[in-house]
């Protein structure tokens, strides 16, 4: 039996380890520790380790995209802090539990919930986790179209960043810019903004800003018909994407490029990134058997490897399957509305994402003062 000082030593590891994964975006080995931190935690009756660990763990869910063990988690972090009377990490979690909302579309709940944690940041002083929720509520009000209140409220959230200073904050929030004025159709400003990101991205070795960034820029790129930088841009971007295991970036991203091939006659590669883009899509349909994966992660190794063995015949027999009908939807006419929705889902997912990064970065700076 492990002593509790080795026990709390290994929950710190698992914690540590969570972190770093979550760090090179590799959410489901981040999973995989922070479940066994939260294990070790609740069997050392620790409640506020398993707090933080269960909030760890609701990170790393939403960044994987699984929102049901997000919510899970996150809850359950949320009620044993309030059992502690922690102001801030309740704070902090409200923020994770209203993306949480803002996913399901309740938009409502998410701002209450962002307000709360905007009044906290400001009442103690913490100017970088204010501008992180003064971006998240900005992105809520880009995603209903509220573009006037999306600009005012990222627009301070970046001279905040700018007076810190803070580089991801500033580049989360050029690139939520980028994608409000994207929507607004003002093109030349939304690349302004969507190259800052990218240099500042670049500059700080983030590669999933870099993929949001360069996805940012293709897509405005295939929006005025500039399909040659819209392949280069989004080839960059998909690159990334793939590397990083994000499937949404990869289904949006492969959706626009198959439409700007198509628009250079090249049919070859339009039609390899529509299979790419159904694999995508398929896997993400698959939400239930993901889940059953990351379960997985903490029992045997032999279980784990025939699951993900299972799964990925599935994928196979799929695959196979929707290439004998890919040519024929290929051939289908692809609308420009149609284009708009990908483009614009794109740009919402990305400032989605940035936010929630920086965000978290700015209140874990709060606990470590």
């Amino acid at each position: 039996t492990l002593s509790s000082s080795s026990a709390a030593s290994d929950v710190y590891k698992r914690q540590m380890l969570g972190s770093v994964y979550v760090a090179k975006s590799d959410y489901e080995n981040a999973v995989k520790y922070l479940l066994k931190a939260v294990a070790y935690s609740e069997a050392l009756g620790n409640e506020n380790k398993t707090a933080a660990a269960l909030e760890q763990l609701g990170r790393a869910y939403l960044l994987l995209g699984d929102v049901d063990q997000a919510i899970e988690s996150l809850s359950r972090s949320s009620d044993l802090i309030k059992k502690v009377g922690n102001e801030s990490a309740e704070a902090r979690i409200n923020i994770f539990i209203a993306d949480v909302y803002f996913r399901q579309g309740d938009f409502a709940k998410a701002l209450e919930l962002n307000h709360q944690s905007l009044a906290y940041y400001r009442n103690v002083g913490n100017r970088a986790a204010e501008a992180g929720v003064l971006s998240s509520i900005g992105n809520n009000y880009g995603s209903q179209g509220e573009n006037e209140k999306a600009l005012e409220h990222i627009t301070e959230a970046l001279n905040i960043f700018e007076e810190i200073p803070n580089l991801r904050g500033i580049a989360g929030a050029s690139l939520g810019l980028g994608g409000v004025c994207f929507s607004e159709k003002n093109n030349a400003l939304a690349l302004d903004y969507f190259a800052r990101s990218l240099t500042i991205f670049e500059k700080i070795g983030d590669e999933n800003g870099m993929m949001l960034s360069h996805g940012g820029i293709a897509s405005v790129y295939a929006f005025q018909k500039r399909h040659d930088k819209a392949i280069s841009f989004g080839n960059k971007a998909l690159s990334l994407a793939q590397k990083a295991g994000d499937l949404d970036a990869v289904k949006n991203g492969t959706e626009m490029l198959s439409v700007s091939y198509k628009a250079r006659g090249d049919y070859r590669k339009a039609l390899e990134m529509t299979e790419l883009y159904y694999e995508a899509r398929d896997s993400l349909q698959s939400a239930e058997n993901q889940k059953a994966i990351i379960q997985l992660q903490v029992s045997s190794e032999y279980e784990k490897k025939k699951a993900i063995d299972d799964i990925e015949n599935e994928k196979l027999v799929a695959i196979e399957t929707q290439k004998k009908v890919n040519q024929q939807k290929l051939s289908m006419a692809i609308g420009l509305g149609l284009l708009l929705i990908s483009l614009l889902s794109l740009v919402i997912f990305s400032r989605l994402k940035i936010c929630l990064l920086y965000t978290s970065d700015a209140a874990d700076e709060e606990d470590s003062v």
